[in-house]
């Protein structure tokens, strides 16, 4: 997982969704872009949380198909305190990497 103050990460994905962004949202637009570094497809799941300390997350969208070699770009305007970004592989046992990046601008 990386912190809210960075742009950008990359990594190998696993078995199961693993965060790999929390986003301070309120009031901002956020745009997120995904890069399928890799030779195999890779899921998506966005959730957010409208309390950054509570515990209840919302799925906005989940099992978004990322193909080798494709990029996606997701894009969250309602208000919410966190947006959470996880990323898994989309067959066990087959890991791709991927590049993350995003921007945080007011709506």
């Amino acid at each position: 997982m990386r912190n809210a103050g960075e742009n950008k990460t990359t990594g190998t994905t696993t078995d199961s969704y693993v965060m790999e962004i929390a986003l301070a949202g309120q009031s901002k637009r956020v745009t997120i872009a995904i890069a399928n570094t890799g030779t195999k497809d890779m899921l998506v799941k966005v959730t957010n949380k409208h309390n950054t300390g509570g515990s209840i997350e919302i799925t906005e969208v989940e099992d978004i198909l990322v193909t080798a070699g494709s990029v996606i770009r997701y894009i969250e305007t309602k208000l919410a305190s966190q947006i959470l970004v996880y990323l898994k592989s989309n067959l066990a046992g087959n890991p791709t990497t991927f590049n993350l990046e995003y921007v945080q601008g007011s709506i």
